[in-house]
């Protein structure tokens, strides 16, 4: 295996400036550097529980114009969702609510597209898949929006129960940033309806037409490279980075590669192997 494949963290962006090594006498300052921007996000928090939250529970499958997105053909306005005040994200019990951010999947958003749909797509090449040459990897830009997600709400809890941070501060404000660039990329001209209170809300109670998440979800599922994230603060320091990518799922054409590489046998199934949480350190 070329060794150029080995050494690409993949979800963490210039890992020169977002390193998130742990060292000894750093602790301290790293903490410090975030409080700013974790103050920041509680108050973030604090207005998104004022304004409401969109409840992504199916309603139902409204009329569905003829735009579809580009890569995956994603109709648009196909799903209507409820916006709440309430949600598994924003409940109060604090295990259950980790428990519900810990389980978000971001892992299958990395995804292994073959050259030729890429370039009649008109995307760039990307990495070499290192189990098939014909295929290139790419991060789904709503993936990289939930890990980001992901990131924040467990730098902002490390910092509310007074635990070491996982993260430096330059990472979380690059996720920051980049959910920025988004809403001024998406532009979401909804309006959001007030309602008459003496503590005003927005989009109580409203219906909001969506695209489809879970045919996302099956687009991304047939394009699967093998990867899992991990716990960034040991995988991001391996000299190797292809253990992150021994997860093909079973019957795959890569699988029987992966078990040649690492030296096992048939009956080994990478994918079946524990995940790992970050709650597992609470």
């Amino acid at each position: 295996m070329d060794t150029k494949y080995e050494s690409a963290l993949l979800l963490d962006e210039e890992p020169e400036l977002f390193s998130i090594q742990a060292k000894a006498g750093n602790t301290r300052k790293s903490r410090c550097n975030l409080c700013g921007v974790l103050l920041a996000i509680s108050l973030a928090l604090n207005i998104f529980q004022g304004i409401g939250v969109l409840d992504f529970t199916n309603i139902s499958t409204g009329q569905a114009n003829d735009l579809r997105t580009k890569y995956t053909g994603l109709k648009q306005d196909e799903i209507q969702h409820l916006w709440t005040h309430e949600d598994p994200y924003t409940s109060q019990n604090a295990t259950e609510r980790h428990q519900n951010w810990d389980s978000i999947n971001i892992d299958r958003g990395l995804i292994a597209l073959p050259t030729l749909f890429a370039s009649e797509k008109g995307i760039p090449i990307g990495s070499t898949f290192p189990w098939n040459h014909n295929k290139s990897l790419y991060l789904i830009n709503a993936y990289h929006g939930l890990h980001c997600l992901k990131n924040i709400y467990q730098a902002f809890m490390e910092y509310q129960e007074g635990r070491p941070q996982s993260f430096e501060g330059g990472h979380i404000i690059h996720c920051l940033d980049q959910l920025r660039l988004d809403i001024l990329c998406n532009a979401d001209d909804t309006p959001r309806t007030t309602t008459p209170d003496m503590t005003p809300v927005t989009a109580k109670g409203q219906i909001r037409s969506c695209r489809n998440w879970d045919a996302l979800v099956k687009w991304v599922d047939s394009y699967p490279s093998c990867y899992r994230y991990g716990n960034a603060k040991v995988d991001d320091l391996k000299p190797s980075q292809l253990s992150r990518m021994r997860f093909c799922p079973e019957g795959s054409e890569e699988l029987q590669k992966v078990r040649t590489y690492f030296g096992e046998g048939q009956d080994w199934k990478p994918a079946d192997e524990k995940k790992w949480s970050w709650l597992d350190e609470m």
